[in-house]
């Protein structure tokens, strides 16, 4: 599971005093903000059970950077006892909000059967959510159900498209996959599975797969 979201809240006020005082009266970036600030301890004691109740009340407010903070406590047992089913309850609410890295946490516990039933083919569904926000962790692991028909049917264009796109993004493990693929495509394959590549993601994908020379042809 990924660390806690720490970004900060634009026009948050400036001493502790004020962001309590917006906290108390409901303003959900406050709440997150002093969740922040506790679970640093950045100019207050560190006290992460203060922390899961302030980010708490931002994510009823409906704050999905709360809301997936408040997973990543639940799924470690940070501040809270551990639970991987509220951990799916609110990586799920920040996820239906576009939060592509609790939707890259939900998938992830689809997968492995934490606090949900395993179910494959929704890890995937949540895995495609982040993949095409960019999300390269998201797109890795989608490449790797796709190579191994696991939750989706067996495409090794698919998986290297995906695999392509988490290799452009950083991937390491995805540019391997990549590499390791394309042993089993055809060079038709190859040019079906970039030309969906560059169709799917246009100029946001800058990088030729590593099939493009020789080595794999």
């Amino acid at each position: 599971m990924l660390a806690l979201f720490e970004t900060a809240v634009a026009g948050e006020p400036s001493t502790l005093a004020a962001l309590h005082e917006k906290a108390v009266n409901g303003d959900a970036g406050a709440q997150f903000a002093l969740g922040n600030a506790l679970a640093e301890g950045s100019g207050l004691a560190k006290d992460l059970a203060q922390a899961a109740q302030w980010y708490r009340r931002a994510a009823v407010n409906g704050m999905p950077e709360a809301q997936f903070n408040l997973g990543v406590m639940y799924a470690g047992g940070i501040g809270v006892t551990q639970d991987h089913g509220m951990a799916a309850v609110w990586f799920l609410r920040a996820a239906s909000q576009g939060m592509a890295e609790a939707q890259f946490n939900l998938g992830t516990l689809f997968a492995e059967g934490e606090g949900v039933p395993p179910d494959r083919a929704e890890a995937a569904k949540w895995y495609r959510k982040a993949a095409e926000q960019g999300y390269a962790e998201a797109q890795c692991n989608l490449g790797v159900m796709y190579c191994n028909g696991d939750g989706v049917a067996r495409d090794l264009i698919e998986a290297h498209v995906w695999f392509h796109a988490a290799t452009a993004n950083g991937d390491s493990s995805a540019r391997t996959n990549l590499a390791r693929i394309e042993a089993e495509m055809t060079a038709g394959q190859k040019t079906a599975a970039l030309e969906l590549a560059r169709k799917r993601f246009g100029h946001s994908l800058n990088q030729e797969p590593l099939g493009a020379g020789a080595n794999h042809g």
